[in-house]
């Protein structure tokens, strides 16, 4: 129990009656409160002030009831003076006091006390001579203690409104006196003590000195009386906070037993029962304000929840989890009704649902997302060039992600699965935009095909193949119809218009064959040459070399219609192909020639010709898959599915057609410059004249590292190949395989150079790479892993040659649609 200051409570009590000074030292929202009778020394009031460490402090006057005490002041105060009073009167004195400040000029000034504020007769007398006049009153009844006795008539006389005084004072002291009296109490001694001398002053007549100390007997049974009036209301607040705590489901019983004890107690030490209701009060308020936290907690953790599902697209997805449940109102209501268990209960039931409705918001809100993400990707495909031409399969892509917002619903909430639908038809946009890609391709196709057929129309003989132009334009008809819908079959469509090519060239052939019948060689040479000038923009050399007309002919015939069926760009007006050399007779080296020397080596010109040497048409002499088996017999390393041949190509192809295709090859290249920019093909390096890159991964490998030895490398295959060159590396201290090691070095050397074909006998990668001499002075390396999509080992002597085999394979019709280059680019060139 808090000590509190009993001078401040009996000089409060008795403002009710009586004008006191009053001195307020404030400090912050605190203080100090000095009351007197007396104005307060400056001397207590600083000490007062050093004390706290207060502000300047506030006097005036107070009186009036302690609800409703008034305090006057001289001038304007700041509005919290009157929070801070009754916070510091309240600490110090247990008293709820209500201060009004007022402001009053005279507030500080020492005023003479006047008999309404002592309720002294003398005093009052003196202070108005003119009730001296007054009849007497009628004396009182008498009392016990104030009745005549030989003793008290004898006595000195008062004043008879003295008596009066102290009678009417006496009198309504009697009962309270009597209760507070047999209190077990330190003021209940005092009490007595002090009714006796007031006793002893009123049997001497001395009134004015009985009525002093009922000055100080009063306050205390004052006291007295307001901790009755305390007890009362504060057993209503035990009784209110035991509501309270019953409403929350916590045992009251001991609150109860409290009050009992209580109400004991009261009867013989109502200052200690007050107590100890007040601490009853403390812990009981504790209890109920700790499960009201605890219920706080709770509803804050639902209502954070809640507050993350106020959008309403939101709360449209999870309303039918949550409307049937109770609402968080609900449990509110319960708890302002004084039923916190069930306000508890219900607020906590649900916290479950609203936790995993979050949980399925913040889902679906990816869900969300990853919808508008699908659904722009869909818009982009409905803005393409041929959407008109994928329209079903965008259809089928819109219901997708409309289907798969539907597994998002209640009961089955997947929205993992929801997600992997709508990461599905990304996919399937990336696949209908390829379509649009590959649909595009065919109509470019188609156009090329177009001035093929355009060609056989504006031909002055096309009388000669009248059925023939018929034929192709049905063709390439039903070719296009390949690529509409329904059937979105691009590549068969590409195929079927390659097909088409073929039949145009075969017409112009046909043509051909009608100008040089019955010509001799020189006529044939002269039509063939300027045929080939009008047709192709190329200058044609025949070199007959044994030769009959007849062998001559069909030769180039074929090499003429190889030319017509490729795309019209490769062979027609190609900058990079200018000329063709065509020698008759054995089989001998055919090749492309971009540039070639000046005369006394002044330098390089352009020469862009093709050179066939490849003797005459036939069915074979070309074997798929050649110089990719190692010593076993065994292709390694094994050739990818998609890299295989076609199924039902033949494995041995027409020399005459690869060879001339496979230099035409080399003109695409050179005009694109194709394996410059696409070296990745087969991870190729271009060395150049240099071999030091060869030579340092050998002597890597091999563990062949000191100086001399990588000079020793570098001089074997910078020189002829078998060289050895004279001058051997002197072996590290330690190494006794040393000469082993060369010779191991010295063979995988000779297994590199150009004239050991290493491109067909394939031999010991170097980690993933594979080095050798492609051509006389000129290395190169690739990656090892490349060669499962080799069609031949001669695609991998240089990059140039890389290309050139994959073109003749494209355009000999040996290769997937499905193969990686094809997709990649030779459908495209």
């Amino acid at each position: 129990m808090p000590e509190f200051d009993q001078g401040l409570i009996d000089s409060l009590k008795l403002a009710k009656g009586k004008k006191m000074h009053f001195c307020f030292i404030p400090k912050g929202a605190d203080g100090k409160l000095l009351v007197s009778r007396k104005k307060i020394p400056e001397k207590e009031i600083a000490t007062a002030r050093k004390e706290i460490g207060g502000g300047n402090p506030v006097r005036g006057k107070c009186f009036g009831p302690i609800a409703n005490m008034v305090f006057q002041v001289a001038k304007e105060q700041s509005p919290t003076l009157t929070a801070a009073i009754k916070k510091v009167a309240k600490r110090d004195t247990g008293l709820t006091v209500v201060p009004e400040i007022q402001v009053a000029a005279d507030a500080e000034a020492e005023a003479p006390e006047t008999a309404s504020e002592t309720g002294s007769p003398v005093q009052a007398a003196e202070a108005a001579p003119e009730a001296a006049a007054s009849p007497p009153a009628a004396p009182p009844p008498a009392q016990p203690w104030v009745s005549a006795t030989p003793t008290q008539a004898s006595g000195p006389q008062a004043a008879p409104d003295a008596k009066t005084d102290v009678t009417k004072r006496l009198t309504a002291l009697t009962a309270p006196y009597k209760e507070a009296a047999t209190q077990k109490s330190p003021d209940a001694a005092r009490m007595q003590s002090l009714m006796a001398t007031v006793k002893t002053h009123v049997a001497k007549r001395e009134f004015e000195e009985a009525a002093k100390v009922l000055d100080e007997l009063e306050p205390l049974v004052e006291t007295y009386k307001q901790q009755k009036e305390d007890y009362k209301v504060r057993k209503g607040e035990v009784e209110a906070a035991i509501t309270r705590i019953g409403g929350w489901g916590k045992n009251p019983d001991k609150y109860k037993t409290a009050i009992q004890e209580a109400d004991k107690l009261q009867k013989t030490n109502v200052g200690a029962a007050l107590a100890a209701l007040d601490q009853a009060k403390s812990e009981a308020e504790a209890e109920a304000k700790s499960a009201e936290a605890e219920y706080q907690t709770v509803k804050k953790s639902v209502m954070s929840k809640a507050d993350q599902l106020r959008d309403p697209k939101i709360w449209e997805h999870v309303k039918a989890d949550l409307e049937a449940l109770p609402k968080p109102e609900d449990a509110d209501a319960q708890v302002q009704a004084g039923k916190g268990t069930e306000g508890k209960k219900i607020m906590e039931g649900l916290v479950a649902p609203y936790t995993q409705a979050v949980a399925n918001v913040q889902e679906y809100k990816k869900v969300l997302a990853k919808e508008t993400e699908t659904n722009k990707k869909i818009a982009d495909l409905e803005k393409l060039k041929h959407a008109a031409n994928v329209a079903s399969q965008i259809a089928v892509s819109k219901q997708k992600v409309t289907n798969a917002l539907k597994l998002t619903e209640a009961p089955g909430r997947d929205y993992a699965g929801a997600i992997a639908a709508l990461v599905g038809v990304d996919a399937a946009c990336v696949t209908i935009k390829k379509m649009t890609e590959m649909y595009q391709k065919v109509l470019t196709i188609k156009t090329d095909t177009d001035k093929k057929i355009a060609r056989l129309e504006s031909n002055p003989q096309k009388n000669l193949i009248t059925g023939e132009i018929a034929d192709v334009k049905a063709k390439r008809t039903a070719a296009l119809a390949l690529a509409e819908p329904p059937k979105n079959d691009y590549m068969g469509a590409i195929n079927a218009l390659n097909a088409v090519d073929k039949k145009c060239a075969a017409a112009e052939v046909k043509i051909l064959d009608e100008a040089v019948r019955g010509k001799d060689r020189g006529d044939m040479r002269d039509i063939m040459e300027e045929t080939f000038k009008k047709r192709f923009g190329i200058k044609l050399k025949m070199k007959q070399k044994g030769e009959s007309p007849t062998e001559e002919y069909m030769a180039i015939r074929r090499v003429y219609e190889l030319m017509a069926l490729v795309p019209e760009t490769h062979a027609t007006n190609n900058p990079s192909l200018k000329k063709v050399e065509r020698i008759g007779g054995p089989e001998g080296t055919s090749y492309y020639e971009s540039e070639t020397d000046i005369f006394l080596g002044l330098g390089r010109k352009d020469s862009k010709k093709v050179v066939l040497q490849c003797t005459r048409p036939r069915s074979d002499g070309t074997a798929l898959q050649s110089g990719l088996r190692n010593s076993a017999g065994v292709i390694d390393p094994p050739i990818e599915e998609d890299c295989k041949p076609r199924p039902g190509a033949s494995m041995t192809q027409s020399y005459f057609d690869w060879t001339t295709l496979h230099e035409i090859g080399h003109a695409i290249d050179d005009k694109q410059g194709f394996m410059k920019k696409n070296a990745d093909i087969g991870g190729w390096i271009d060395h150049g004249s240099s071999c030091a890159a060869a030579a340092q991964a050998i002597a890597n490998h091999f563990n062949f590292k000191t100086k001399e030895a990588l000079e020793y490398i570098r001089d074997m295959l910078e020189g002829k190949p078998g060289k050895r060159p004279g001058d051997k590396p002197a072996a590290p201290a330690g190494r006794a395989d040393w000469n082993t090691v060369r010779a191991k070095v010295e063979r995988y050397c000779d297994s590199i150079r150009v004239n050991k074909n290493p491109w067909d006998n394939l031999p010991d990668s170097i980690g993933d790479r594979v080095y050798h001499e492609a051509y006389d002075g000129n290395w190169v390396s690739y990656l090892r892993a490349k060669r499962s999509q080799a069609i031949s080992g001669y695609q991998f002597r240089a990059p140039g040659e890389c290309f050139s085999e994959l073109y003749a394979a494209y355009n000999s019709g040996v290769l997937k649609d499905s193969h990686p280059m094809v997709k990649r680019f030779l459908r495209d060139l």
